[in-house]
């Protein structure tokens, strides 16, 4: 959260990402808890698979809205 603070004072059109592995994203990133957190941070996720090589999909607050029914 420091990093994303700093990002806005010094390059404000930037847009952060937090990339984590698809092996994190479906134990840790699955909690009720982490989506929370997730929303009331406003975070932007990538999730890649580390086998494959590849970005598998691309989260956004909206999308953890949607999932949590928060309007």
């Amino acid at each position: 959260m420091n990093y994303r603070l700093i990002l806005q004072q010094e390059e404000p059109d930037r847009v952060l990402y937090l990339a984590v592995t698809i092996d994190i994203y479906e134990t840790f990133f699955k909690l009720e808890f982490t989506h929370l957190a997730i929303a009331n941070y406003q975070f932007k996720l990538i999730v890649y698979d580390t086998e494959q090589g590849g970005i598998v999909q691309w989260i956004s607050y909206s999308s953890i809205k949607i999932i949590l029914n928060i309007y």
